[in-house]
């Protein structure tokens, strides 16, 4: 499938090139390079295939888990888990079973179903999926080092909420310290993609590389924008003290949806800025 007739594809997956302030064409979202062909094939038995045109120069890109061995491979990045391979030895070593590594998947990523989602016990949330930045250098080195979690070298999780709760209001401090307003509480728009668990490998921060998951998690949002017939804003929240991350979201385009002493609430249209990239 080339680029703008993936959507001819029963399950498209995503690939987002790395840039994104490239254009990209609406053909389920897929963001791209103006001369980078990406062949995408998504199935239970492989994380995903693709092949790239040599003019990207970049050395990542990003793409949608659909597989439970790749959310092993994002639990084990954020170090939750240990790769199927360490499990088959140590359940060998220490109990003397033996397993294969497709059963040490399935024990490891009980909460997932087959295409690589965290499934969640609230009505009303749709299963929790991640983009994933995947290591496509040529550097041995560095190649090496991410192979653990088979090249994941920065994952961001979204999920469709459909209702929200309240959220507390912020508490306002006198100048005497003496005294403190709470002030009301503000709804969290229904429905919107709640943004989750962001991280970048420390190598490969200030390169672009949270900014083109967020770009990936914006199309994941206007997807559902168009399947549903009304506007999927995002939302996330950070504690206070997490100046580098409130700076990248304020970058990308976020407001404050509210804030409080310890942490803030902050979203944005799915389609603000669009236009711009």
């Amino acid at each position: 499938l080339i680029c703008g007739c993936i959507c001819s594809s029963p399950r498209p997956a995503f690939l987002i090139a790395p840039n994104p302030a490239r254009r990209f064409c609406r053909c389920w979202q897929l963001f791209h390079p103006r001369q980078m062909l990406a062949v995408v094939s998504s199935t239970r038995d492989s994380r995903c295939t693709t092949s790239f045109d040599q003019n990207d120069e970049r050395d990542y890109f990003i793409r949608q888990v659909s597989t439970k061995a790749g959310a092993l491979d994002v639990e084990v990045f954020r170090g939750s888990a240990i790769p199927a391979q360490e499990y088959v030895l140590e359940q060998q070593q220490l109990l003397g079973r033996v397993i294969s590594e497709e059963e040490a998947i399935e024990l490891l990523t009980i909460n997932y179903d087959e295409d690589g989602r965290y499934m969640s016990n609230t009505p009303q949330y749709e299963p929790e999926i991640n983009f994933v930045a995947m290591f496509n250098g040529t550097e041995s080195a560095e190649k090496s080092s991410f192979a653990r979690q088979n090249g994941i070298i920065g994952v961001v999780s979204a999920q469709l909420r459909r209702r929200s709760p309240l959220i507390a209001g912020p508490s306002t401090t006198s100048d005497d310290d003496d005294s403190s307003t709470a002030l009301p509480s503000v709804r969290i728009p229904s429905p919107h993609v709640y943004i989750a668990n962001m991280k970048v490998d420390d190598k490969f921060r200030r390169r672009g590389v949270g900014m083109a998951l967020l770009s990936s998690v914006r199309e994941y949002a206007n997807s559902w924008t168009e399947r549903m017939g009304e506007e999927i804003p995002l939302v996330l929240s950070a504690d206070n003290d997490n100046t580098g991350a409130i700076r990248l979201y304020e970058k990308f385009g976020f407001a404050f949806l509210e804030q409080n002493d310890v942490f803030c609430m902050m979203t944005l249209t799915s389609n603000c800025c669009l236009d711009e990239l």
